[in-house]
């Protein structure tokens, strides 16, 4: 772990927990909510807006880094789960955010220069103590 990562930790006041009892959705909102803190802190972005929605369609973190849009998608997995999560990004996920991708960008008054896709995967056994893995500029489309 490294010791920026640790400091972030350490900094934390009262870091949420993950039970197995806790529901999907509450544990992808603390993994959420724990990305959105780590982009900002040990990367210097700006979060623009959490959960985007356009219908049953979700961007999860858009965030701007310096001249570049980032849309960021945030895949929380138990520890001890067989499969990362950049590798649980199914056709059928990967469809719906480019069509939550595409709205997002009709709705903007001014389009942006740059853009990019990042993935942060966060696995833990409880989110006090949470694994980041973030992947930059990731392929998400197919051509």
């Amino acid at each position: 772990m490294t010791s920026r990562l640790l400091q972030w930790l350490v900094n934390l006041r009262k870091p949420p927990t993950l039970r197995a009892t806790q529901d999907r959705a509450t544990q992808g909102r603390l993994g959420e909510q724990i990305a959105a803190d780590y982009l900002v802190q040990h990367h210097g972005m700006t979060v623009l807006t959490r959960n985007w929605r356009r219908g049953r369609y979700e961007i999860d973190i858009v965030c701007r880094d310096g001249d570049t849009l980032v849309f960021v998608e945030v895949r929380t997995r138990r520890e001890g789960s067989l499969v990362s999560g950049y590798s649980s990004l199914t056709k059928k996920k990967r469809k719906a955010l480019l069509t939550a991708f595409r709205s997002y960008m009709k709705a903007l008054p001014e389009k942006p220069w740059t853009y990019r896709f990042d993935v942060v995967e966060i696995r833990s056994k409880a989110m006090s103590d949470p694994e980041i893995n973030y992947l930059r500029n990731i392929r998400i489309f197919p051509k």
